[in-house]
């Protein structure tokens, strides 16, 4: 009845602030993206349960999960020296030393964005179990593989 539907309308505008916080998490701003990455974290782990497990997982799997790839592939264009678009060269570099460049902030980015897939993808683990659990764990080891491949050809490449 109206309750369900209500339900849904809320699940729903959850997923659009997770989608929101998503794209901002790519911004090409650090201060922008580190702080959409830990808002969007923090946001699964307070409400995530709110939700229902099965929006919980869609959650994950197409928002927090995604979004690890997305900042992986936009940390191996600041590698290759691509500038990516919503950024200008000066408005995104942060000079905290002479050393700082676009790549060290999108690895920032990185580690801030796989810490939060550990943390929420730990707490999912015990509110929803080892069938919702298990497909999740293993797209972030996918993942992480990925991320593993890139960084070891970047350093055997130096």
């Amino acid at each position: 009845g109206g309750g369900s539907k209500r339900a849904l309308k809320f699940e729903e505008l959850w997923v659009q602030i997770f989608m929101h916080l998503r794209v901002l998490a790519v911004d090409g701003r650090p201060e922008v993206r580190n702080t959409a990455v830990k808002s969007l974290t923090s946001a699964l782990l307070s409400h995530g349960r709110k939700i229902g497990t099965a929006c919980y997982q869609r959650c994950l799997r197409d928002i927090l999960i995604e979004v690890v790839a997305e900042i992986q592939s936009a940390a191996n264009d600041a590698r290759n020296g691509v500038h990516r678009a919503g950024s200008s060269k000066a408005e995104g570099l942060i000079i905290h030393h002479s050393r700082d460049t676009p790549e060290k902030q999108w690895n920032e980015t990185m580690v801030l964005a796989v810490e939060g897939v550990r943390r929420v993808l730990s707490h999912f683990s015990e509110e929803a179990g080892v069938r919702a659990f298990a497909p999740l764990a293993y797209t972030v080891l996918l993942q992480v593989q990925t991320t593993l491949i890139c960084l070891s050809s970047e350093l055997s490449g130096s």
